[in-house]
């Protein structure tokens, strides 16, 4: 009996040590973290940070962590506060659901001074001086959770998302929306977290905001985001925005390769909603016929986004038919179960898998023969189910005649797939046809092998 009453006052003091590690116990400066009382888990962010960024300098000192957040004070901030821990907690949750990861440790990293000590600063995991973090740095004003205390924050936060989701480099659509993104993701924060009063509030004032882009008295809010927001899903929409221009918009290496013109714009858009979303745009920014001939030509350079629109292209699927040669297969074979054969069965649930390959030099190559000559112009990749480590980073594709003589058609480095089972497609400037196509994959994500669910590949006639 006593040596049970034992074990059970040894088990609570054991999971009272484990539950504190997250809320940062006190120091001889009341509401410090303590380094000698702690003990963090592995994983875990530092206790302190010194700021090197834009025009901040001071000491952060880690008030609160979790797998979703880390928030810092400076010495000056008044203690205890803890209010933004369980809110940038949820938002963060949130946004990571809506937008999909953010690389890195995938933490959020909020910052807080007592008085401003310079300009708000955004940081993103493309960024080094930030130490390649999600974050932001901002004043208080006053201590309450209201107002600008939550409002600028979550602008900051639309920053981060706006320019790293999906693990890609910049905003795609900057050119377009302005800095107007903020508004509809800051609605979308309060209303998914049921915090009704300042979804309110905040849909008050930019319900009444214009912009001078693209034209004069253009109500960004009220005329686009809000009837797109509440007719097509709310956060569901935001998200398959950003998940499409990841998955389909070129990109370079890690980046966007250019942002969106208005045609681009509306047609993603009209693809993260399934519906034609010209109309509307029409409404609320006018039209013009530069803007009907960009989203003709969006629609034929990108015509596998799901809405209904007149298609303004052929295409052709060259894979069809072809013949498939790799430089290594898989060790059961083409037709095993993860053999060559997968990367061209038209079923991204299934995927070609070679391992044994040389790190520091991949040199692995895969071919289609097809069925006569043809000109390809796009072809695509569909990223495995698991391990992104496998993954293709650089390449070059060729074609030949006669599967000896090869021109260089392509080349690409620093690919990211920022999902699983993902495709991307890639336009190729090639007006020459060839009967033998091959891919000379040149280095993957530091894995010994190889992998992808599918390789297609395409001639689209405008």
């Amino acid at each position: 009996m006593n040596k049970n009453i034992v074990k059970i006052i040894s088990l609570i003091f054991v999971t009272s040590l484990l539950c504190s590690c997250n809320d940062d116990e006190t120091s001889l400066i009341e509401g410090l973290p303590d380094a000698i009382v702690n003990t963090d888990p592995a994983g875990a962010p530092p206790r302190e940070i010194n700021e090197n960024w834009g025009d901040h300098k001071d000491k952060l000192y880690r008030q609160f962590f979790d797998k979703n957040v880390a928030v810092y004070y400076d010495n000056d901030v008044k203690r205890p506060l803890d209010w933004p821990n369980d809110f940038f907690k949820n938002t963060w949750k949130q946004v990571t659901n809506t937008y999909g990861d953010f690389g890195g440790d995938n933490r959020l990293y909020v910052v807080f001074h007592d008085k401003s000590k310079g300009t708000t600063y955004v940081g993103t995991t493309f960024n080094d001086e930030s130490g390649n973090r999600s974050i932001f740095d901002l004043a208080f004003e006053g201590y309450e959770m209201k107002g600008n205390n939550i409002d600028n924050p979550l602008l900051a936060i639309s920053q981060i998302v706006e320019t790293s989701s999906r693990g890609i480099n910049g905003s795609p659509a900057q050119a377009v929306w302005g800095n107007t993104f903020g508004e509809i993701f800051t609605y979308d924060i309060y209303t998914t977290l049921q915090m009704q009063a300042d979804a309110d509030r905040i849909a008050a004032v930019y319900n009444a905001k214009t912009e001078n882009f693209p034209k004069e008295n253009t109500y960004w809010f009220k005329d686009w985001y809000l009837p797109i927001y509440k007719d097509h899903g709310g956060s569901l929409v935001l998200g398959n925005f950003f998940k499409l221009a990841g998955q389909f918009f070129p990109t370079n290496g890690n980046s966007y390769d250019h942002q969106m013109n208005m045609g681009e714009f509306v047609h993603f858009f009209s693809g993260a909603t399934g519906d034609d979303l010209q109309p509307l745009a029409e409404a609320a920014f006018g039209w013009s016929d530069e803007w009907q001939e960009q989203l003709l030509d969006a629609r034929a350079d990108f015509p596998t986004l799901n809405y209904p629109f007149e298609p303004v292209v052929n295409i052709t699927d060259l894979t069809t038919g072809a013949k498939l040669t790799v430089s290594k297969d898989n060790g059961n074979g083409a037709e095993g179960g993860e053999g060559s054969l997968k990367l061209i069965d038209n079923d991204l649930n299934t995927k070609f898998l070679v391992g044994g390959l040389d790190t520091n030099n991949i040199n692995f190559w895969m071919q289609q023969e097809l069925t006569e000559a043809a000109v390809v112009n796009k072809y695509n990749f569909t990223s495995g189910n698991d391990a992104p480590d496998r993954d293709a980073k650089n390449w070059e594709l060729l074609g030949s005649n006669d599967g000896s003589a090869w021109t260089s058609l392509d080349k690409r480095t620093n690919q990211v797939f920022s999902g699983r089972n993902q495709t991307r497609e890639f336009v190729v400037e090639n007006e020459t046809a060839y009967k033998y196509y091959r891919i000379n994959i040149t280095a993957n994500y530091g894995s010994d092998a190889i992998q992808i669910s599918e390789w297609r590949q395409y001639y689209v006639r405008k």
